[in-house]
This record gives structure tokens, C-alpha cells and sequence, in this order.
């Protein structure tokens, strides 16, 4: 058996995303016990964080298994700051204590690291015992350091780069990451997203639930959403209902289209029952460079439902729709052209079926990090 150390982008108490289910296919591949440490803030804190503490609050959690436990890590908001690693370190020393024991206690126990932080670079030091962990990971889902601004977007970036010369492996998500850690990493392999098939309506039953005439969302609204393009699409489709689902950080347009309905954030069962009824399903991001090195989880859940995609050309959504002729990529001037063609795509069953097996999560950590990998995964 194998044990996990895992430092996570995310709260295990929060939206299952990538981090989750790395957890999960790594104890349903090995057996062993879970490590999760919950983030703490690695930037500078900012008036907006508040808010988005309040919508956190109430986006519902993720279950917590018995095989895995979750660990607080005390931290001040100074990591950025000179002289803030030495402030935290001190609040670190009991869970670096505890990271010890559970790794001398396996018989092997790998460190998966999802997110930049000193935290990360301690347990990567030459003074941790060496012994401790069987393999050491980077699994970069995004570009952070283009979360973030002035002197925390360079204390992120260089956190960042003295990992990747450190572990062993790096996993990444997007093609254009791959190209970024290519002159920084020993080791870099492509493990793109995927969805969960076990989480998803059975295929036959898929044409009964769509909704005529619903295009919809579902993920978080943040600055990388194109209100324009939508209130556009909106606008040059009335007869067509808009539905908008998730947590929404930042401004919404004073004055939205009749036919543009927003709901709130939703667990992940309900999220999938909402987008097995869209007739089109939208990834309407702005083209920049924080959603450039993006590959969006939602691309394959709503492929996976048989649910046609019309998206803006960014991250990796052009290799997508270059294979799969269920995207129609467009821009502000044939959005609602790209709507029309979507929306007649029909996908057979069994296409739905390969889709699923292809493009799930365990098919994909599992051909990343195969133990005799030498080469960058496509």
C-alpha cells in the first residue's frame, strides 16, 4: 500500500475539483491513507477576500472519507512579505511534525503538492528526511502566479519555479503549461482534466432529460467571464432561456436580458442534473493570460452528458475542438451562429460511452503516472 501527502489548491470542504479526485483514484489505486492540507493564503490579503469568505461559507462540502484526513494549516496573510516565511514557519512547526510522523509510519508515502506555497518548499528541503517520501509530485492545474498581482504574483511565481526544479514530477493540466515547465521541471507529463462517470446520468436516459431551447453554465463567475458575450448571445436570441449557475465573484451587469436567469452555487450532484438538461452547454471566457493555460473541467462534463459545447477560443478549447466535433468555437460577431449549429449536434450512445472511459479521472492519473513514464503523456 501507499500513502498520500497532499498539499491542496482548494479546502477539502468545499466544490470536488481536481484535487478531490486525485485523492480519491490514489486510494482507490493503492489503498493507503490521505494526508489533505487545506490551503492558507499565500498572497497578500485583499478587500474582495470578505466577500468571497461569506460565498465559501455557504457552497456545500465535500464528504470526508475515513481513509483520509484533513489538516488546518496556521498561517499570517505575509507570505509575500520579507520576513513573513520566518513568521510562519514558527505557526508551521506542529504540522510539519505531523507530515513527519504520518510519513515515517508508511511503508511508502508519496508528496503531491497543488499549489505554490513555502509551506510546499519546506517539505521539499534537503533537510526533510529524504527517506520520507517514495515520489514527489507538482500537480500544476493552473497558472497561479496569473491569480494574482504585484508582489504576490512574484513571491507566487518564484515559489513556483523552486518547486518545479525540485520534485520529481510534474503534472500538467493544459498544453501551454506544458511549454512553461518544459526548461524548469525533470519531468513533465500532460494529465489533463477529465470528468467522474460514477457522478453522471446513465447514457440511455440522456435525450429525456433535455430541455428545447436551454443554454446554460455551471462554474464559478468570476473576472475571467465574458458578461459582454453573453449579454450579447442573450440579446441576439431571445427565444432562447439562458441559465447562469454559480458562485459569482465581482460585478454583474446592471441591466441583464429578460431571458438570462441566475441561481446560485450548487453541490455537484445538482450541477450535473442541471446540465444534463441544457441543449448547449457554454464556456464563455475571456481570452487572456490566466485562462490561456486553461483545460475546464466543465468541457468534459458536458461532453460527457452528450451536451454540445459552444465556447470562446482560449486555454485548450481550440485541441478540443479541433477533435471532437461536438465544440463550435466563436467569437462576439457569430456566437449566435455557433449557438444554431450547436445546438442540432446529436451524439451517439456508444460515442458518449468512449467519450466517458477516455476522459475520466482514474483513466487519467493512471496513465500519468504510470511508475515507468518517461515521457510527456499526450
Amino acid at each position: 500500500m501507499r500513502a498520500l501527502v497532499y498539499l491542496s489548491a482548494v479546502p477539502w470542504a468545499s466544490f470536488a475539483q481536481r484535487p478531490h479526485k486525485f485523492a480519491e483514484w490514489f486510494h482507490a489505486m493503492h489503498g493507503g491513507q490521505v494526508l489533505w492540507l487545506d490551503p492558507y493564503p499565500t498572497r497578500l490579503p485583499q478587500a474582495q477576500d470578505f466577500a468571497r469568505l461569506r460565498n465559501t461559507a455557504r457552497e456545500p462540502a465535500h464528504p470526508q472519507p475515513d481513509w483520509l484526513r484533513v489538516l488546518r494549516v496556521p498561517a499570517a496573510p505575509v507570505e509575500p512579505l520579507p520576513g513573513g516565511v520566518f513568521l510562519n514557519r514558527l505557526l508551521w512547526r506542529g504540522v510539519i511534525d505531523e507530515v513527519k510522523r504520518f510519513a515515517r509510519a508508511q511503508p511508502h508515502c508519496e508528496l503531491v503538492i497543488g499549489k505554490p506555497s513555502q509551506l510546499a518548499c519546506e517539505l521539499l528541503k534537503s533537510g526533510f528526511p529524504a527517506h520520507s517520501f517514495t515520489r514527489t509530485v507538482y500537480d500544476a492545474m493552473d497558472d497561479f502566479p496569473f491569480f494574482h498581482r504585484g508582489l504576490s504574483k512574484a513571491s507566487v511565481r518564484e515559489t513556483e519555479r523552486a518547486m518545479a526544479r525540485t520534485v520529481e514530477v510534474t503534472l500538467v493540466s493544459s498544453s501551454r503549461l506544458a511549454d512553461k515547465f518544459a526548461s524548469l521541471s525533470r519531468h513533465v507529463v500532460l494529465a489533463r482534466n477529465a470528468c467522474d462517470p460514477a457522478t453522471l446520468p446513465p447514457v440511455d436516459v440522456l435525450a429525456s432529460l433535455r430541455e428545447p431551447g436551454l443554454v446554460g453554465y455551471v462554474g464559478t463567475i468570476a473576472s475571467w467571464f465574458d458578461w459582454d458575450m453573453v449579454v450579447g448571445l442573450a440579446t441576439a436570441c431571445p427565444d432562447r432561456a439562458f441559465r447562469l449557475i454559480g458562485p459569482v465573484h465581482g460585478a454583474v451587469p446592471s441591466s441583464l436580458p429578460a431571458n438570462i436567469e441566475l441561481r446560485p452555487a450548487c453541490s455537484h450532484d445538482q450541477a450535473i442534473r442541471e446540465m444534463s438538461r441544457f441543449s448547449v452547454g457554454l464556456i464563455p471566457f475571456r481570452l487572456n493570460a490566466l485562462t490561456a493555460c486553461v483545460d475546464p473541467v466543465k468541457y468534459y462534463e458536458y461532453r460527457a452528458l452528450g451536451v454540445p459545447v459552444v465556447s470562446s477560443a482560449f486555454g485548450e478549447m481550440p485541441l478540443h475542438a479541433a477533435a471532437d466535433p461536438g465544440v463550435r468555437l466563436a467569437t462576439l460577431a457569430d456566437w449566435a451562429l455557433a449557438l444554431d449549429h450547436a445546438a442540432e449536434q446529436r451524439d451517439a450512445a456508444v460515442s458518449i460511452e468512449i467519450f466517458r472511459s477516455r476522459n475520466s479521472w482514474a483513466a487519467r492519473f493512471s496513465s500519468a503516472l504510470q511508475p515507468s513514464s518517461d515521457s510527456i503523456c499526450p
